[in-house]
C-alpha cells in the first residue's frame, strides 16, 4: 500500500507532464507525436501571440530626432495593398545602425481578426508631422528646368508660367512651398505643349 509520501510524489511527477503555456495564442505545427521521450531542449509546437501585432521596421538615420514612442504609422501587406493598417510606434533602438545608417523602430497594430501573420513583409508609412495649409500638386504637373522648377496655372484663359520651389514629395504628389496661392488652377496634363500665354479652354467631362 503506497504511503502518503508516495502518492505526493506521484502527484509531482504527474504534474511535470502536463505542458502549460505562458500566454494566450494560436499553437502551430506539432513536432513530436503521442508517446515519445522528450527533454526541456525538444521543441514540442510553436505558440503565436498574434494581437496585438508587431511591425518592426527601420527609417534612415536624419530622421531620428523627429521619432518618439507614439507616432503614428501606416502600412499595408504584400499580398494586398487596398487594405491599409493602423499602428503606433512603442519602442525605438537607442542607436543608428553603423552599417545601414537606420534606426529600427517597432510598432504594434491591432490583429484581432488574425489577417496578420508573423513573417509578412510590409510597405510601412511612418507620419513625422502634419501640415494642414500644405499645397500639393501632382508630380506630372512639375517641370524641371535649368536652375529650378515650375509649373503652368490657368489665368484668364490663357496659361501662366510660375516659378516654384518644392517640399515633401510622395508617390503621387509633391508639396509647393512657394510660387503658387490657394486657388490657383494647376494644368497637369498637356504640359509639354504649352508655353506662357497661350489661349487655354476647359472642357467639362461628366
Amino acid at each position: 500500500m503506497a504511503s502518503f509520501s508516495d502518492i505526493k510524489l506521484l502527484e509531482a511527477q504527474l504534474q511535470k507532464t502536463r505542458i502549460f503555456a505562458p500566454f494566450e495564442g494560436i499553437i502551430g505545427l506539432r513536432y513530436v507525436s503521442r508517446g515519445a521521450y522528450i527533454s526541456p531542449s525538444t521543441v514540442i509546437a510553436t505558440l503565436y501571440n498574434n494581437s496585438p501585432a508587431k511591425i518592426e521596421f527601420a527609417v534612415p538615420s536624419r530622421y531620428s530626432a523627429m521619432i518618439s514612442a507614439g507616432k503614428k504609422i501606416r502600412f499595408t501587406i504584400e499580398n494586398d495593398t487596398s487594405r491599409v493598417f493602423v499602428g503606433e510606434v512603442y519602442a525605438l533602438e537607442p542607436r543608428i545602425d553603423e552599417s545601414t545608417r537606420t534606426l529600427k523602430l517597432r510598432a504594434l497594430a491591432d490583429n484581432s481578426d488574425g489577417f496578420l501573420l508573423p513573417g509578412q513583409f510590409v510597405k510601412v508609412d511612418l507620419i513625422l508631422a502634419t501640415n494642414k495649409a500644405a499645397i500639393l500638386v501632382p508630380t506630372q504637373a512639375i517641370i524641371p528646368e535649368q536652375g529650378g522648377q515650375k509649373l503652368f496655372v490657368a489665368s484668364g484663359g490663357k496659361a501662366r508660367e510660375v516659378k516654384v520651389e518644392t517640399g515633401t514629395r510622395t508617390n503621387m504628389n509633391v508639396e509647393i512651398t512657394s510660387g503658387l496661392q490657394p486657388g490657383d488652377t494647376v494644368i497637369t496634363t498637356g504640359i509639354l505643349q504649352l508655353r506662357a500665354g497661350l489661349p487655354i479652354r476647359f472642357t467639362q467631362v461628366k
